[in-house]
């Protein structure tokens, strides 16, 4: 390509950027484990385009932990979140999105669109024929491997390419799309005048003279990419995110199709620019969104644990902004204490203490509460050493908690971080909950 020329500059940037070419050692072994989190397993395998082109693709899978019994069916289908990356890029761009899948039970798909990668083909087309490189990968998953819910997550290309194919299919559960562009049109517009400093009356004849030089090579024509013709006939949830330090493709493209799109939707504004890599809170908050979309009722449970506060379902501790209600500091202290050993308990995240005492005898703790709807109560004992109370040495590691939480539904205690679900004999109330401590 000659450089000079405007013309070959843009199909240099749009049809044939820098090829990502990488070794597929750089995906990681074929088992492993992330962290403490679970264990995943890569398969790779081929699949063909409707041009015949070869896309190299992979599927990673959560798997039970070697050596444990499994409590629940692994061979159950599961969710599944297809990653598509950007222009002159690869599927290494999904891998960051493992330890954020997996632990919770969704399947990540990955592939080289045509052109891009270790995948065959010369040129890329932004999303024209990237949307048959995805409906290939969705029929495949969908017929071969059982797969019934899928999420679209894109960047870039990517993005366009989900938008592209999401109107002509309504069973895709939600979108993920990072920083897509209204129109490629009008995106060369504004590189054309922002980047070459080129007068409109140019950039007009330039972009007259790359559209027949697309054609030609790449085999269609970028004034059809344009994303406001489908976000009218997209109705699935869609979270748009764009980098507030984007010089390439600017925000307000995400924001106008955010404003154009007529399904559930939500805007995110990251930090960052096109090419820098998204935050962890960017990456969380797009799977939460995910999350909700798949309606699975295992994932809607984990979401209503994680919105309670006492457990945060990425693995991390949730230390809630507690609520004064009389109570010494001691006691809020102890409360978040509490809340970290009882990961279980998504209402402890709204617990309020409103009185405390100290003993240092056996005791016996009886109580009678007829609660309202929705209402709960009840109570928690710390243990701790004699020699701790008395000041000679310090606390050392959690405090040992008893903790005995009421509902309407149900009672819930612990013993030591060991959970029981009591069932009620009388609906509405518990009439002795009584723990002899000794």
């Amino acid at each position: 390509a000659d450089f000079r020329s405007p013309v070959d500059l843009l199909l240099s940037l749009f049809i044939r950027p820098p090829r990502c070419r990488y070794s597929p050692n750089k995906l990681g072994p074929r088992t492993f484990k992330i962290s403490d989190k679970g264990h995943g397993h890569r398969e790779d395998f081929v699949l063909h385009n409707p041009r015949g082109q070869a896309l190299q693709c992979s599927l990673f899978e959560p798997i039970p932990e070697p050596g444990v019994p499994s409590q629940e069916n692994w061979s159950v289908e599961r969710p599944c979140v297809i990653y598509l990356h950007g222009n002159s890029s690869c599927r290494l761009e999904a891998l960051a999105l493992l330890p954020l899948l997996l632990p919770l039970r969704i399947t990540l798909f990955c592939c080289d669109f045509a052109g891009s990668g270790l995948s065959e083909g010369e040129f890329v087309s932004l999303g024209w024929f990237e949307r048959d490189d995805l409906a290939t990968c969705i029929q495949h998953l969908r017929s071969v491997r059982n797969v019934a819910r899928i999420a679209l997550w894109g960047r870039s290309m990517g993005a366009v390419t989900a938008l592209l194919h999401a109107d002509r299919d309504p069973s895709i559960a939600g979108l993920v799309l990072d920083s897509p562009f209204v129109s490629l049109k009008e995106l060369a517009m504004e590189l054309a005048s922002r980047r070459a400093m080129m007068p409109s009356w140019a950039t007009r004849a330039v972009l007259s003279a790359a559209r027949s030089a697309i054609r030609a090579r790449a085999g269609f024509d970028f004034e059809d990419l344009d994303g406001m013709q489908h976000v009218s006939q997209s109705f699935m949830p869609a979270l748009f995110v764009a980098a507030s330090g984007d010089d390439f493709i600017s925000p307000s493209h995400a924001e106008r199709l955010f404003d154009a799109y007529q399904g559930e939707k939500e805007l995110y504004i990251t930090e960052g620019d096109h090419h820098s890599s998204r935050s962890l809170t960017c990456r969380q908050k797009a799977t939460l969104f995910l999350c909700r979309s798949f309606h699975s009722p295992r994932l809607d449970a984990l979401l209503r644990i994680h919105a309670g506060g006492a457990v945060d379902i990425f693995g991390v501790p949730i230390v809630p902004d507690w609520q004064k209600s009389g109570g010494s500091e001691d006691l809020d202290f102890e409360g978040s204490e509490i809340c970290r050993q009882m990961r279980m308990v998504p209402a402890l995240c709204e617990m309020k203490l409103a009185a405390g005492r100290r003993c240092q005898r056996p005791l016996l703790l009886t109580a009678t509460m007829k609660l309202p709807e929705k209402a709960e109560a009840g109570f928690f004992l710390r243990f701790v050493p004699a020699d701790v109370l008395a000041g000679e040495t310090e606390e050392i590691g959690q405090p040992c908690c008893f903790v005995l939480s009421c509902t309407q539904e149900l009672c819930m205690a612990t013993e030591l971080q060991l959970i029981y679900i009591l069932l009620l004999r009388t609906p509405g109330s518990i009439e002795t909950a009584t723990s002899d401590l000794s």
